[in-house]
């Protein structure tokens, strides 16, 4: 997808807090861009890497505060197909967590890296190198856009699955979020679990947790 494309696609969106704001494009020269509010933070990626090997990070961010986090990736992403828009390339690399304030456990997840997006139906067949599905590179796309397929809704499902089980792994919680990955994540594209059943199942989750 072009520049235009994704400033069309982020313009579309300004009005949800989960995605950073665009303001424009800059054309002409040799360096065309984006003209973006800045988003504060670490990738979800980086986040959970600090928190296997910082012991003091590791104190600080609770089993609590995954599950918010994770809450907050699955309303994110629904809020994009509630506008009309498939990601089509979710994964940990592409969260941004921001840290509001780690004493008392405030964390604000962004949705980022909108130039595969596209609108709900609208056809959008990966390219993929062979190699790369033989080699496990790309995990985090669903079975059916590794074969070629349309992406969709239900495969925007399957890389969410696949990101809480990403956080599932490396923190531990596997009562909790084990459920939601094995029914976000299922071969076929109809029997995923929908992101609204799995905002409910969170929200109990975090909410009985929290107290």
């Amino acid at each position: 997808m072009d520049l235009a494309h994704e400033t069309s696609v982020l313009l579309s969106l300004n009005d949800l807090s989960c995605v950073p704001k665009v303001y424009g494009q800059v054309v002409g020269g040799s360096r065309p861009g984006l003209v973006m509010s800045a988003v504060p933070g670490t990738t979800l990626e980086k986040f959970l890497e600090k928190w296997t090997t910082d012991s003091c990070f590791h104190r600080c961010v609770t089993r609590v505060d995954f599950l918010h986090i994770c809450l907050q990736v699955v309303r994110a992403i629904k809020s994009l197909h509630c506008s009309n828009i498939l990601h089509n390339d979710l994964k940990t690399d592409n969260l941004m967590v921001q840290i509001l304030s780690q004493n008392h456990h405030m964390f604000r997840v962004f949705v980022i890296d909108f130039g595969n997006a596209t609108q709900v139906g609208q056809y959008n067949a990966y390219h993929i190198d062979p190699d790369d599905v033989r080699e496990g590179r790309v995990t985090w796309l669903a079975p059916e856009v590794r074969r070629g397929e349309p992406t969709s809704i239900s495969s925007d499902i399957y890389s969410v699955g696949v990101v809480l089980r990403d956080v599932q792994h490396s923190t531990g919680l596997y009562d909790d979020l084990d459920n939601l990955v094995e029914g976000c994540t299922r071969e076929e594209p109809v029997c995923r679990t929908p992101l609204g059943e799995a905002e409910k199942r969170l929200l109990l989750r975090y909410k009985s947790l929290r107290g």
